[in-house]
């Protein structure tokens, strides 16, 4: 199966992303299905998204675990992270503050 998956998504990959004053940071590590962790239940891949608002310092996040045969559509990391901010976005599990930063010069 993990030669479906795209190379850069067999290993452990971070990416960060800015939106507006907020800091957007992607972590993932991948664990191919067929692997047993010592209690016998197979490895699940992990996804961190957390948020960072610049000028507060206020920060979000989730965790998500899933089976890595969701991952056989995409063609590179940076597109899996796009969708997986996009969607953590749309279902809440981060906010994007819209505070901004004024200057009084």
């Amino acid at each position: 199966m993990d030669t479906n998956i795209h190379p850069s998504l067999l290993t452990e990959n971070h990416y960060t992303k800015n939106i507006g004053s907020n800091k957007v940071d992607v972590h993932f590590k991948f664990k191919p299905f067929n692997v047993l962790k010592a209690n016998g239940l197979p490895c699940i891949s992990h996804l961190q998204v957390g948020c960072t608002n610049l000028i507060t310092g206020k920060k979000n996040g989730k965790s998500h675990y899933f089976h890595p045969e969701t991952l056989i559509s995409y063609t590179s990391f940076q597109s899996f992270a796009e969708d997986a901010i996009t969607h953590f976005i749309k279902e809440e599990y981060i906010t994007i503050a819209t505070e901004s930063q004024y200057s009084l010069f």
